[in-house]
């Protein structure tokens, strides 16, 4: 057999076993140690024993006169006094040191008073073992009785009051335990030796219960100091975040009352602390919330505290010694460890300059910095509101350009320009309704939203108003200038039931007014709008070309002239309509590349011409026009690639075609997609 190999190395222990020899390392420490950890604990469990001392110190007085008044003859009376005094004098030393110690709470405790109050528990057990010994075996059966029920009741008693201070509750409860059990075994009697055993077992059990109660009282202390610890970490780290931070930290009890109230909160709410203490958050956000605009925000904020879930950043609106702010509001529940609701804690930060930021903000993308009026993006969202609300209040849109104010900019220079549409938009809001909305399209271009037009021919005569009104000349540094206006008018919802339609219609009456001799209005008629409903009906039908699969590939052969053969195919699309019939590119291409489903329609080209020359084209070039408006795309080389390899096609069969526009216009980003493309191999 061959040597066996020993390792010098001592096993690891097992988890179980580290932890259970940590936890009686740490038991140990709490009775020796010296840190200020075991002193704080030692001290809560001095304070537990020195309470219960004088009880303690009574029972052992009242059972030494006891059993001193009803020992056995055989006794001699002065030794059964002397033994009782020696008792009663110990006891006597403690309850004097409980009197000059019971008004003092020390905060930190020495193992030398553990080690003393364990010598003195040794004392007063040794005192009480010297009974079973020397009066035990002569004494009659009911004094063993009285006497065993005694030395018993002190092992289970004494030990469990002096549990916290293990060691002491060690030495009292063994030595009496044991000097009882050894006196009762040497009476050599069948019955004498199981209450032997007995009174042994019962020790052995009194002692784990202490080493038990001992641990789990020690831990219960460490724990709550831990706790005291992170409770005073927390509340430093939140005085500290309170004092530096902008938030305000806030908490409401199950009734939603405000509790700890703080002087920044009392601040913020403009409020002292008892009047602050005395409201319900919730009903003094709603009392101080007067926006009537914002009772969403009121709505939404109690919802979110019925929901009790833990919510962030709900905005509100409130009024504050007389100024408005906005304030954030973050919470979270607090609830105890049975569920059950306890109130909310949570904070609150000022945000009002940052809403007021947001707000110039918004005013400044709705609002046309020249003008003062409604800007193009305003205007759309309020005709949007107008459609959603048509069915009850029928309305009008008026469209308006100045006639000729290219020719103002030239002859009086852009300020004339300026003055002038300052002045036409001061007069459009002096004519229209505080319910009617005025807005600048762009450029010279106006727009009126009527509200509550129930007839268009008011409208026209609205709109002739309008006219009229800026048919007037314009005074400006530059002098008096002339101009005039033409209006283009549409009902809503009579004349379009979108933003765009109307629009197109607006714009088309408004067409139609320029070419009748400008300075007049016209209304939408829908034989105005016959081109613009096909084009319309044209890009609705095109976007569902592709899913219809109505777009077709003719191809046109490429014939190398030197050997007058066919080297190549290009992929010419066409659009077969299921009502118009064939319709050739130039009908479509040009409203794709304008709406911009020119980039969808050139991927599915791609796509096919790749497919139709890998697998029916063998050998043959194919060749792909693309629109410049795909060439410009970040995305456009790795279309290309998804599409030869989705095909199999090799790229050196494949050629692009571009337009001499796109070198004309020279875009950098086009140039480098094309040298990727000639890089990969593509023509």
């Amino acid at each position: 057999m061959p040597p066996t190999s020993f390792d010098a190395t001592p096993p690891t222990p097992a988890p179980l076993a580290s932890a259970e020899w940590a936890t009686w390392r740490r038991l140990v420490q709490v009775y020796q140690g010296r840190d200020t950890e075991s002193a704080e604990i030692r001290a809560r469990l001095v304070q537990w024993v020195t309470f219960v001392s004088p009880w303690l110190m009574s029972v052992n007085i009242a059972s030494s006169l006891l059993l001193a008044l009803m020992l056995p003859v055989q006794v001699a009376p002065w030794l059964r006094w002397a033994w009782c005094g020696a008792i009663c004098g110990l006891c006597l030393l403690g309850l004097a040191g409980w009197l000059r110690h019971r008004l003092k709470t020390p905060t930190r405790v020495s193992p030398r008073v553990v080690r003393k109050s364990t010598v003195h528990a040794g004392i007063l057990s040794a005192l009480w073992a010297t009974l079973p010994w020397t009066v035990f075996p002569h004494a009659a059966p009911s004094a063993q009785i009285l006497i065993a029920g005694v030395m018993l009741g002190l092992v289970a008693g004494g030990g469990f009051v002096l549990t916290p201070l293990a060691p002491a509750a060690i030495v009292f409860s063994v030595i009496i335990g044991v000097s009882t059990a050894a006196a009762v075994a040497q009476m050599h009697d069948p019955l004498a030796l199981l209450l032997s055993g007995l009174m042994a077992g019962y020790t052995v059990v009194t002692v784990a219960a202490i080493v038990l109660g001992a641990r789990r009282s020690a831990g219960a202390l460490r724990a709550e100091r831990e706790a005291e610890r992170q409770g005073q970490l927390v509340a430093l780290l939140l005085k500290d975040f309170e004092s530096q931070s902008a938030d305000v930290m806030w908490e409401t009890d199950s009734t939603g009352r405000l509790v700890r109230i703080t002087p920044k909160l009392s601040a913020l709410m403009r409020l002292d602390g008892d009047a602050v203490g005395r409201r319900s958050l919730l009903a003094w956000f709603e009392e101080q919330n007067h926006a009537a605009e914002d009772k969403k925000a009121i709505l939404q904020l109690r919802q979110a505290f019925g929901s009790g879930q833990a919510f962030r950043q709900r905005g509100i609106l409130v009024t504050v010694g007389g100024a408005a702010r906005c304030w954030s509001i973050t919470a979270r529940p607090l609830v105890d460890e049975s569920g059950v609701d306890q109130g909310w804690r949570g904070v609150i930060t000022d945000i009002t300059m940052e809403h007021d930021a947001q707000s110039r903000m918004q005013q400044l993308a709705l609002v046309d910095s020249l003008t003062g009026l409604a800007n193009r993006t305003q205007l759309r969202d309020r005709l949007q509101m107008r459609l959603d609300s048509s069915a009850q209040r029928p309305s009008a849109l008026l469209c308006m350009n100045m006639d000729h104010f290219k020719r103002i900019n030239d002859m009086f220079g852009h300020a004339a320009g300026d003055t002038v549409l300052r002045e036409t938009a001061r007069r459009l809001r002096k004519l229209v309704r505080a319910s009617d909305v005025v807005a600048r399209a762009g450029g010279d271009e106006f727009a009126v939203l009527l509200d509550g037009i129930p007839d268009g021919e008011d409208a026209l005569r609205f709109a002739q108003r309008i006219v009229a009104e800026l048919n007037r000349g314009f005074s400006t540094d530059a002098g008096l200038v002339s101009s005039s206006a033409s209006v283009g008018v549409v009902a809503i919802p009579a004349h379009g039931t979108t933003v765009d339609e109307l629009l197109a219609n607006a714009d088309l009456a408004l067409s139609t007014a320029k070419a009748g001799g400008r300075a007049r209005a016209e209304m939408f008629r829908t034989d105005m709008g016959e081109r613009l409903r096909l084009r319309m009906t044209m890009e609705r039908d095109l976007r569902q070309a592709v899913a219809r699969k109505e777009l077709r590939l003719h191809w046109q052969p490429q014939v190398n002239t030197a050997r007058w053969q066919i080297s190549g195919c290009e992929a010419l699309l066409r659009w077969q309509h299921t009502e118009l019939g064939l319709i050739p590119p130039m009908n479509f291409i040009p409203m794709a590349e304008e709406t911009g489903l020119i980039v969808e329609l050139g991927e599915w080209v791609l796509n096919e011409a790749c497919r139709v020359g890998a697998h029916k084209l063998p050998g043959l070039m194919v060749a792909v026009n693309v629109s410049p408006i795909q060439v410009v795309r970040d995305d456009f080389v790795l279309m290309v690639s998804k599409a030869l390899a989705a095909s199999g096609l090799p790229p050196q069969r494949l050629g692009i075609g571009i337009t001499e526009s796109l070198f004309i216009d020279a875009s950098p980003k086009a140039l480098r997609n094309l040298e990727t493309l000639r890089q990969m191999g593509i023509r």
